[in-house]
């Protein structure tokens, strides 16, 4: 996958993410992210928690536990430096848009698994055989498109 990112811009994302959605938890800021950057960038735990700790020994970010997870909100001088690098998010997004959209299964399977909403509700034996049979069915219709021949205009 292409970079979309140059050097300290992935910090100052979000930071604009944060100013966006108020305080917010990680994964909450990653989906604000996915959302304005779009389909060709994939949000990465490993990349969005190290900038948020970085921007929080800043003194940029701050952090509060909150039910066994972090909340993050921007501190003064953190909306100063949204205010100063404004525009940082379209850029990227910008950028982002202009790499190519060829992709394979794998990764769009996985970016549907990694911002679902339900992704990590608990869920009974038959609620999990019903999910199964639901993707079963869909495997099927992700295989019946990928092995079509490519219609020619």
């Amino acid at each position: 996958m292409t970079r979309v990112f140059r050097p300290n811009e992935l910090k100052q994302a979000v930071l604009e993410a944060l100013a966006e959605s108020g305080p917010a938890n990680g994964y909450t800021l990653m989906q604000v992210l996915a959302e304005r950057i779009g389909p060709t960038w994939r949000p990465s735990p490993g990349a969005v928690y190290p900038a948020l700790l970085a921007l929080e020994d800043l003194g940029l970010v701050g952090a509060a536990d909150n039910g066994g997870g972090r909340s993050y909100h921007l501190e003064p001088s953190g909306l100063e430096a949204v205010d100063r690098h404004a525009g940082t998010l379209d850029r990227v997004a910008r950028r982002a848009r202009s790499v190519s959209r060829e992709t394979d299964v794998g990764t769009r399977l996985d970016r549907f698994a990694a911002v679902h909403p339900a992704r990590r509700h608990r869920i009974d034996a038959t609620t999990a055989d019903r999910i199964d049979a639901l993707l079963a069915g869909t495997a099927r219709e992700i295989n019946a498109i990928v092995t079509q021949p490519e219609e020619k205009n």
